[in-house]
């Protein structure tokens, strides 16, 4: 579990756990952008995970996917910098799009931006369900999303809400605050009305 001395721990490791495939996929997305060189330099950055044996239904912490995330952040651009969070969070939003699941969903809510933002709680209770997800609907044009106990640098899911917006070439204005420990929220503006719930 991650602690330290005297400290609470970060996370539940029995409850907050990632599908593997999302680890396969973060693999195969060094192994695009960077080369063989990049998987061994990923590989050196997380010893204790063997790379090439992740089972894509094995249930892997959180903190072991935290783990790999930081170091494929060092690994694509030499740092853990936000504008490489707000990357992997595209690169993921494209892994949950592409899936079986992922499809289904997209399917069922349609092609509105805002639509499909409010609904991404129903893709997160699949693939991420220790993550609390609400919105709140401002105005026509206005929707604020808040994502709690998210271990998440909020840049991450601001990269999902971007690459959402350019799935769907939608006209909107994203800004994200940290607003406590692991919680952020996420503010939509559209350029023009939107028919949300």
């Amino acid at each position: 579990m991650d602690t330290q001395p005297g400290k609470k721990p970060l996370f539940d490791e029995d409850q907050e756990k990632i599908q593997g495939f999302f680890l396969i996929e973060d693999v195969n997305y060094i192994k695009k952008v960077k080369g063989p060189e990049g998987l061994v330099q990923l590989q050196k950055l997380v010893p204790d995970l063997n790379l090439s044996k992740i089972l894509p239904v094995h249930r892997y912490s959180l903190a072991q996917e935290l783990e790999v995330l930081r170091a494929m952040t060092i690994v694509l651009d030499g740092s853990d910098a936000p504008k490489n969070w707000f990357e992997l969070g595209k690169h993921d939003l494209e892994t949950v799009v592409n899936s079986n699941l992922g499809k289904v969903v997209l399917a069922l809510i349609g092609p509105k931006y805002l639509e499909l933002v409010k609904n991404g709680g129903r893709l997160l209770a699949v693939f991420a369900p220790f993550i609390k997800y609400s919105y709140k609907k401002l105005s026509e044009t206005d929707l604020e999303i808040t994502i709690e106990n998210d271990p998440y640098p909020k840049e991450y899911y601001l990269g999902s809400f971007t690459a959402t917006k350019e799935m769907v070439n939608a006209n909107v204005t994203i800004t994200a605050k940290e607003v406590g420990p692991r919680k952020h929220v996420y503010h939509m503006h559209s350029e023009t009305p939107q028919n949300t719930g």
